[in-house]
């Protein structure tokens, strides 16, 4: 009892410090903190795969996850950022109109990753005879697809949650992810039933479907996901649609380039090659939840920018906070050789040089990427799609020229050129645009 009084006293005085931080900001540290747990948990499942299936068939497991995550762009259609933008404008002020547009999205985006699945199954099949691993295990393609969908029913109800800003309540949804996933592959492992089927339906679809159950009780009430009206849906459709097609291009672009690397490095390098760049990209991927967390937080405020005047405080405290991110990053450079060798063992050692490069690409979009977000209040999503496609043909055009003699290194170097293209033709425009919003 005696202790009440300082533990009030220190929760006044962590209230009167959060209370200096814009709202960005605070929601970035909630978003991240959740981020960081994700990233000890998931720790768990990805060093348990890895050292159960080895360099070689972890390199098969990183393709097919890459392939999950293109998937999962190209079905979102770009409902999900258009969404945040339609569903946040009238947050808090009209909740019944913004949960009666939330429904479109929650019926849309399931729907559409459905349809890809059988569709792509179809077209997709012969296409895979060309690759020998996929030949000879034809069945992993339909279960890839099948987690498209399943990612699809959690991805919208966290649209939900983040366009309505209770960025806690998606942390929670994260967290759970995170956890069940590493709980089931330390049970997976512990019976010998750890491989590629088990980590695809166990470990991806069946843990999609759990968040989507503790995404919609977490909804703000009341938030019932019936079925609109045929009017309603179609209205609403067309108003994400007229947004979200050039961010449905751009995100496909993009989710295409940050991928595409590892399958050059496929195309001209062994499997075993394969699984130490994919481990690379691995470990940045998840330093780079921090640029996750802060995009998932800085675009609504980003969709709020108005006028001039308001862009100059945006850009600032960007700025600033990106630089506290890199700067907090910087250990991370020295750690990823001992954390390799202790967690992963001697056999991933050769991927430490390329984490350290792919390290420095992270840092780069955390100072570029919401910067760039300012292309929403403009309304300029062909901006963003039109940069994805430079990043892309960058990609390709210096993963060609590079690869073939560097290696991995080569491959870091064509993603960070791609980087580099992209984030300088946004901000170029944006630059010598003057800001009116339309």
């Amino acid at each position: 009892m005696a202790n009440y009084p300082l533990l009030r006293a220190a929760r006044a005085q962590l209230a009167r410090h959060s209370a200096r931080l814009d709202a960005v900001t605070r929601g970035w540290l909630v978003v991240t903190a959740g981020q960081m747990i994700r990233l000890a948990l998931g720790l768990v499942s990805s060093v348990l795969i890895a050292r159960a299936l080895g360099p070689a068939e972890f390199g098969v497991f990183a393709t097919l996850a890459a392939v999950t995550n293109i998937g999962s762009a190209v079905a979102d259609f770009g409902l999900s950022q258009s969404g945040v933008q339609y569903i946040a404008s009238v947050w808090p002020g009209d909740p019944q109109e913004a949960r009666t547009r939330g429904l479109a999205l929650v019926w849309l985006r399931p729907a559409f990753a459905l349809a890809l699945a059988v569709v792509g199954t179809a077209v997709a099949a012969p296409l895979a005879q060309r690759v020998d691993w996929l030949a000879e295990r034809p069945y992993l393609l339909p279960l890839v697809l099948l987690g498209v969908a399943a990612s699809a029913l959690s991805g919208a109800v966290s649209t939900l949650l983040q366009a309505t800003g209770h960025f806690g309540r998606l942390t929670v949804v994260t967290l759970t992810n995170a956890g069940l996933t590493a709980c089931l592959a330390v049970a997976l492992a512990w019976v010998g039933q750890l491989n590629l089927v088990s980590a695809l339906v166990i470990l991806g679809i069946a843990t999609s479907l759990a968040c989507f159950e503790v995404g919609r009780r977490l909804l703000p009430r009341p938030w019932p996901l019936r079925r609109p009206s045929l009017t309603r849906l179609w209205t609403d459709a067309r108003r994400l649609f007229e947004f979200g097609r050039w961010l449905w291009v751009a995100n496909s672009l993009a989710l295409l380039a940050s991928y595409l690397d590892l399958f050059l490095v496929g195309r001209w390098a062994p499997l075993s090659v394969v699984g130490l760049y994919a481990l690379a990209a691995n470990l940045a991927g998840k330093v780079d939840v921090v640029n996750h967390s802060l995009q998932t937080v800085a675009l609504p405020a980003a969709a709020r920018v108005a006028d001039e005047q308001s862009v100059r405080p945006y850009v600032r405290r960007s700025l600033v906070r990106s630089v506290g991110i890199c700067l907090a990053a910087l250990p991370l450079f020295w750690l990823a050789e001992p954390f390799i060798q202790v967690f992963y063992g001697a056999a991933y050692l050769p991927a430490v040089e390329t984490v350290r490069l792919l390290l420095g690409v992270v840092l780069f979009d955390v100072v570029t990427v919401p910067l760039t977000l300012l292309a929403f209040p403009l309304n300029r999503p062909r901006l963003l799609a039109a940069a994805d496609a430079v990043r892309l043909l960058v990609l390709v055009a210096t993963g060609a020229w590079l690869i073939p003699t560097s290696g991995a290194t080569g491959a870091v170097l064509a993603r960070f050129s791609a980087r580099v293209a992209g984030a300088a033709l946004v901000l170029a425009v944006l630059v010598f645009q003057p800001f009116r919003r339309p």
